[in-house]
């Protein structure tokens, strides 16, 4: 995507806290491209977000993949932070379910 076009996309909100729809168990909706979090008192400090997802991996710890040919990587969705890190070559078919 050419950067003007990232201008054009408008800013959505989503609940910080949902109900996984399988399981019932609460998750947080929250990752690195998040602005922020919306009409919660007491949350100006632009850096919540990012201490909150610092908290995350220091409890958690991180997963990186090696992509290598044939491999096949799953998750859920709902309670995995993901992005790609764009250090993969080749074609990449990717499949939600």
């Amino acid at each position: 995507m050419k950067d003007l076009e990232l201008l054009d996309i408008p800013n959505t909100l989503h609940p910080m806290i949902s109900v996984h729809p399988f399981n019932g168990e609460e998750v947080m909706y929250l990752g690195a491209g998040h602005d922020g979090i919306a009409k919660v008192e007491g949350t100006d400090d632009p850096f919540l977000v990012t201490d909150i997802i610092e908290e995350i991996i220091a409890k958690h710890g991180v997963y990186k993949h090696k992509w290598e040919e044939g491999d096949m990587v799953g998750w859920d969705n709902k309670t995995t932070m993901h992005r790609s890190a764009g250090d993969w070559r080749g074609r990449r078919l990717l499949w939600r379910v």
